[in-house]
């Protein structure tokens, strides 16, 4: 929900003029399509795969929910947020979050992460996660506050935005060493790399 601080890249490469404009577009598409790319085989190196299959079926859309599953048996289902647009919309505007629902972001790269609550009218937590999909910590994040929350962490991968109080409630802790399916966030993601 909540939208993450910094530019957008489309809109800064749309905003040139005649050929540049074209040429910006061009560039944008093979940006894209690359941190696609680079996103699947982090994913499958993060997660110890290496069989490099990808089952047939349906590709899924931004808006679809995938099921999420942490190592101590809780689930979410999740939206994900993997292009530049994405990341920078989040989930603003959304009133109501069904109670284990939510949105998880995913990077090309590690590092440190910050994030805004910018036409958010609902409270969330945030969780930052490493490359191998652990819990490093969680943050509050209020209703509208336009203050820039950062992860402590610099190697941060994934990060998940559910309703104020989730993680808690479901026992998904730094201190007891929680970490995300990686099996599950890849089975998602290769379902969004094959959509045009």
């Amino acid at each position: 929900m909540a939208r993450e601080r910094g530019g957008n890249v489309s809109a800064r490469l749309t905003s040139q003029s005649g050929t540049r404009k074209t040429h910006g577009m061009k560039l944008w598409w093979k940006l894209h399509f690359a941190g696609a790319a680079l996103l699947s085989a982090t994913l499958f190196v993060a997660c110890g795969r290496n069989d490099g299959c990808v089952s047939d079926g349906e590709c899924a859309g931004a808006e679809t929910r995938f099921a999420l599953h942490f190592d101590n048996g809780a689930q979410a289902r999740v939206r994900l947020a993997i292009t530049d647009d994405e990341r920078s919309r989040g989930l603003m505007g959304c009133g109501n979050l069904p109670a284990d629902e939510g949105m998880l972001f995913v990077y090309p790269i590690s590092e440190t992460r910050a994030f805004w609550m910018k036409n958010v009218p609902i409270n969330l937590d945030i969780g930052f996660f490493d490359p191998a999909g652990r819990l490093l910590e969680v943050r509050t994040m209020y209703a509208n506050n336009r203050n820039i929350v950062y992860s402590v962490s610099d190697d941060v991968l994934y990060c998940l935005e559910m309703n104020e109080g989730w993680f808690a409630e479901n026992g998904v802790l730094p201190e007891n060493d929680s970490a995300l399916n990686c099996e599950d966030l890849s089975t998602a993601l290769r379902s969004r790399v094959r959509c045009p």
